[in-house]
């Protein structure tokens, strides 16, 4: 079985695409859980016999998935405990195309999918998106914009968006990144921060 993972609903009617009926729909109990088979929090998956097409997957905001290396941690089905299941190898992190195959051409996908698993368990992150293109032009600058799930009703708001930055910046250094003298910018739902890379870049030959 193929599984999807929903990251912006739970399902319901016409929020997939139907596969002759063989696929197999389930909504987490607890809402959006954070799930480790794509790193990054989802409100379900639907799983089915056989692949449905990119441009589908995509109509659907949906996230394949393998079908090895699975774990998914929070509520599932009918059960409140904790789900925690491995099969085989470790779990793909999912990431757009273009950062994909960016981090693929200049040998540093698995340097950028650790840093992903990592700053995703933190808490109040929400989601990790970068920008790498200035690799392209020889600008080994990171720049990740990390978005924060803390509500403004917290009376420890603050303090716990505080307690989260330090807590990413810690994790970067922990990685081999390093500050820059940009500013890092708070755009109220994210964090937008610019890091220099000291990977080692291994630059794919054409």
């Amino acid at each position: 079985m193929i599984r999807y993972y929903s990251i912006l609903r739970p399902f319901g009617p016409g929020t997939y695409p139907q596969q002759d009926g063989r696929e197999t729909i389930t909504n987490f109990n607890e809402g959006r859980i954070y799930c480790e088979e794509i790193s990054r929090e989802a409100w379900g998956y639907v799983e089915y016999p056989e692949p449905i097409t990119e441009d589908a997957a995509r109509s659907y905001d949906l996230i394949k998935a393998g079908t090895s290396g699975r774990i998914v941690v929070g509520a599932c089905g009918d059960s409140s405990e904790i789900v925690a299941a491995l099969v085989g190898a470790e779990p793909v992190v999912w990431l757009p195309d273009d950062d994909r195959k960016t981090a693929e051409h200049f040998g540093i996908l698995p340097q950028v999918e650790k840093l992903t698993r990592e700053l995703l368990r933190i808490d109040g992150v929400a989601e990790i998106e970068y920008d790498l293109d200035g690799f392209w032009s020889d600008i080994q600058h990171v720049i990740i914009l990390a978005k924060y799930d803390i509500p403004v009703a917290d009376p420890a708001y603050y303090a716990k968006r505080r307690t989260m930055l330090n807590s990413i910046l810690d994790v970067c250094a922990q990685n081999g990144l390093r500050r820059t003298g940009d500013t890092i910018e708070d755009y109220g739902e994210h964090y937008y921060i610019v890091m220099r890379c000291t990977w080692p870049i291994v630059e794919a030959i054409q």
